[in-house]
């Protein structure tokens, strides 16, 4: 119960501003090995938000999430996330029809998701100052564990193909294009941005992006 609780913390921080109706029921998870695979996602129309961009996810599907937690070796091994297959449609905002509902529901989303960004950096602060006046014994077992696998979470994206189609540059004739990458990893790294794994309370942690 306490593993299933750390995956569903893990998985709501990083998807649920993303995922159109997360649903944990779902999760086919083998505590034993450590893996959680959640298949055939979408995802929401406002995916893209934080980019501030000026287009919108009309279609966005995720095939395959696994995520692969060392629970034996946590302290010494990096924590894993792989997605295979990302495939995301934008259209320009101007193109997609006013929704009251959605909208309501879209910027009470945003300002949910600014609290929680809020509330997550205090927390982190807290964290952080107590860790340095407290000893580690103090803090729980499950905060420990979360900390610890955010820190050294791997994200591993393969697949992926992006797709714009824009309708109003002339009647009849819509324009489109579309890219396609091999791969997106992401890993912690140290302060010269060799891959590492943090064992060790830090008010920074360094992530180094690479993709084909």
């Amino acid at each position: 119960m306490v593993l299933e609780n750390v995956v569903v913390y893990i998985l709501d921080k990083y998807l649920g501003d993303y995922i159109e109706n997360l649903d944990y029921k779902k999760l086919k998870i083998d505590l034993w090995n450590g893996n959680v695979v959640l298949e055939n996602l979408y995802l929401k129309p406002n995916a893209l938000a934080d980019l501030n961009l000026p287009v919108t996810v009309l279609t966005g599907y995720l095939q395959k999430l696994t995520l692969v937690i060392p629970w034996k070796n946590l302290y010494k091994h990096p924590t894993k996330a792989y997605i295979d297959g990302l495939y995301i449609l934008v259209v320009p905002k101007t193109e997609v029809e006013y929704d009251a509902k959605r909208d309501e529901n879209e910027q009470h989303e945003a300002k949910m998701k600014e609290v929680r960004k809020v509330e997550d950096l205090r927390k982190e602060k807290e964290a952080y100052e107590q860790s340095k006046e407290t000893q580690k014994d103090h803090d729980t077992f499950v905060e420990r564990m979360q900390l610890t696998i955010i820190r050294n979470l791997e994200l591993s994206i393969r697949n992926i193909h992006i797709a714009y189609e824009d309708k109003s540059t002339k009647p009849g004739h819509p324009f489109s294009f579309g890219l396609t990458l091999n791969y997106i990893e992401l890993k912690t790294t140290d302060t010269e941005w060799n891959p590492t794994v943090l064992k060790d309370d830090t008010p920074v942690i360094f992530k180094v992006r690479m993709f084909e």
